[in-house]
């Protein structure tokens, strides 16, 4: 990729517009499309973009078990106002059913993809 393009990446990964990202790049937004069409760009574009939502869903992950550990600890505090131990409850118990939820989807789907691969 030339250095107009590494540019316009790293404007688009930024949260850029088209607009804004061709201008820091010092195209056109007409190249910018032209250049998001072309599979390197396209793929140098999508590997970024899977990296920086790795990187989030990770500090999402470490996150979690504190959050989880406030959200019991206010749940486990009998001096705390009862309106913050239901809502704490609450969250907990919505979250919990909704991982549930998910995990049984995805369970379900990889179930069906087996079904369908295996009778390919």
């Amino acid at each position: 990729m030339s250095a107009e393009q590494r540019r316009a990446l790293d404007a688009l990964l930024g949260g850029a517009s088209n607009a804004q990202a061709a201008e820091r790049a010092g195209c056109s937004e007409r190249t910018l499309q032209r250049w998001k069409t072309e599979p390197t760009f396209r793929q140098a574009l999508q590997d970024a973009q899977d990296a920086a939502l790795d990187a989030t869903t990770g500090a999402l992950v470490a996150a979690s078990a504190v959050s989880v550990a406030l959200l019991r600890s206010v749940v486990c505090n009998p001096s705390a106002q009862m309106s913050h131990r239901l809502r704490a409850a609450g969250t907990l118990l919505d979250a919990t059913l909704r991982w549930h939820e998910l995990r049984n989807l995805a369970q379900r789907i990889a179930a069906l993809e087996g079904a369908v691969h295996g009778k390919s």
